[in-house]
């Protein structure tokens, strides 16, 4: 790819098997219409660039109609996408999505990304995709949150992923999942392993009720509050999670109504549960755990 370059709207592009797809610098691929990258198991599409340094602006869903179909990525590769640049270039390194729903993002690799902002990865405002089976790893932003996902105002489905190695710099919240508002968003099932942040070394939650169950937590670390989750101001429920040889206080609750039960806290390095106020109230609901 030697530049930028755009789905127009009603169009369809269609990208096979064992395609390699390289961008020869800082160039954003928009899809206004609809993108089809569907790979095989032993025969992977690869989003990357030839300067991994620089690395490319990432696949961009912006003013998409919401008319428009879905478009699917499965068993792709997504690396080296960097949002480094001003305005909304700064957020979602591999896939940027603004007010459009209809994605879907499975069995794939999301590895080696950056964000200046938000979303080393994934970043999504207003827009609720399907995230399931993909290895997030090695991501990262330098000031806000969300080193793997970072969501906004949006209910995203989050299943059945590895987030791994993931690092928010500064203070920023979130390495593996960041969200902020989200009233019916799913975290379940996934492996959040070695990722660090500032707070919420797994995840990080502001506002809404997500819910985070039947995840796997071990050796994240924040290096403030909340080595594996952090609630900031949330009704999350969190239930069913193993946490385990994280470094720090495991769960973090502040100025929050979580629901804490039925987990499995054990073998960390700091307080298992800690609640605390800054402003506001804190009356978390905490049953059925070990």
């Amino acid at each position: 790819i030697q530049g930028a370059i755009m789905i127009a709207n009603g169009t369809t592009l269609t990208i096979q098997p064992g395609v390699k797809v390289e961008f020869q610098g800082t160039y954003k691929f928009l899809v206004l219409g609809q993108l089809h990258a569907v790979g095989m198991v032993n025969d992977t599409i690869n989003f990357t660039s030839a300067d991994t340094t620089n690395g490319w602006l990432g696949i961009r869903f912006d003013s998409t109609l919401v008319t428009n179909d879905t478009s699917r990525f499965s068993f792709c590769k997504f690396k080296y996408g960097k949002a480094n640049g001003t305005s909304f270039i700064e957020n979602g390194g591999a896939i940027y999505l603004k007010d459009f729903s209809k994605v879907s993002i499975s069995n794939s690799l999301i590895s080696n990304c950056f964000a200046n902002n938000w979303g080393g990865g994934i970043y999504c405002k207003n827009s609720s995709p399907l995230i399931y089976n993909n290895k997030i790893i090695n991501n990262s932003t330098a000031v806000y949150g969300g080193g793997g996902i970072y969501f906004e105002n949006s209910d995203p489905i989050i299943k059945n992923n590895v987030f791994s190695n993931n690092v928010v710099l500064a203070t920023g919240r979130g390495s593996g999942v960041c969200c902020y508002g989200s009233n019916n968003g799913v975290i379940s099932n996934n492996v959040f392993s070695n990722n660090l942040s500032f707070r919420g070394g797994g995840v990080f939650c502001a506002g809404g009720t997500p819910s985070i169950s039947n995840n796997y937590f071990s050796k994240n670390k924040a290096t403030a509050d909340g080595s594996a989750i952090e609630c900031e101001y949330s009704n999350a429920v969190v239930s069913n999670n193993t946490f385990s040889n994280n470094i720090g206080n495991t769960i973090g609750c502040e100025g929050s109504s979580p629901t804490v039960s039925n987990n499995v806290i054990s073998n960390n390095n700091g307080i298992g549960i800690r609640c605390f106020i800054n402003n506001g109230s804190n009356t978390p609901n905490i049953y059925n755990n070990v």
